[in-house]
């Protein structure tokens, strides 16, 4: 007589067919899954590639906002004027690069004065942390050296961590280069002063940067722009740095 009921050996192959469907599923979904989040990867990096062309990050996204912040727009960084230890500023990602959010509006204004010129401001470089700075000191420095100067007159010209603008959220490199004549003429009106010029390199211990703002705000701005003079000078902080060999 035919047993109603299957068979024990009939269970375990069937239960074993029911595993292996199982774990097809699961591998299936595993990979769905990755799938997935590979494409959301490739969306984040194409968005952010959009946002950044050859000359640096595009200021095309930037919209004004209402996060000021407390930072110090005066706060003096050279090679003599450390960033506090305990200095924090409040970020906002623009393409690829972050700068300080209290100039974020008054960069939205420029930005847009600057299209209705007919130039289109990018940002080569904006906020740099202890270790982004690091690596460029170290990378400035092998530069210097390997164009013939000595290790201590590379040194002398670069600026090591805690001592460069950009750790404050306050300082950009602009590019391209067609863009600076109208920086030069025009960015004080927006907050932004020609940090490095050439007439005071012995002021700064810089040679002239002409892609390199800082950010103090349109009513100090103004008065630097008008004056003719430099940060140090403005805030009375003035050092000779002639006596280093900047030639």
């Amino acid at each position: 007589m035919r047993s109603r009921y299957p068979s024990f050996s009939s269970s375990i192959s069937q239960f074993s067919g029911l595993s292996c469907i199982i774990s097809k599923v699961k591998k299936k979904l595993i990979i769905t899954v990755l799938a997935l989040l590979i494409l959301a990867s490739a969306g984040f990096l194409l968005f952010s590639i959009l946002n950044k062309d050859e000359n640096g990050s595009s200021l095309n996204s930037l919209q004004k906002t209402t996060a000021a912040g407390n930072t110090d727009l005066l706060i003096l960084v050279n090679k003599e004027h450390k960033i506090p230890d305990d200095y924090e500023v409040e970020l906002t990602q623009v393409g690829w690069e972050k700068v300080a959010s209290v100039m974020v509006n008054d960069l939205v204004e420029m930005r847009d004065a600057a299209a209705r010129a007919g130039i289109t401001l990018n940002i080569g470089s904006g906020y740099r942390s202890t270790i982004e700075q690091e690596q460029i000191y170290q990378e400035t420095i092998a530069e210097y050296i390997s164009q013939g100067m000595s290790e201590k007159v590379a040194k002398d010209m670069a600026a090591a961590p805690g001592y460069s603008e950009h750790q404050t959220g306050l300082a950009i490199d602009f590019s391209p280069s067609n863009t600076w004549d109208w920086l030069a003429a025009n960015a004080h009106n927006y907050g932004f002063i020609l940090r490095y010029p050439a007439a005071g390199r012995c002021t700064t211990g810089y040679n002239s940067e002409a892609w390199h703002y800082r950010y103090v705000g349109k009513d100090h701005a103004k008065k630097v722009f008008d004056r003719g003079i430099i940060l140090e000078k403005y805030l009375g902080q003035e050092t000779q740095f002639c006596r280093m060999n900047l030639e």
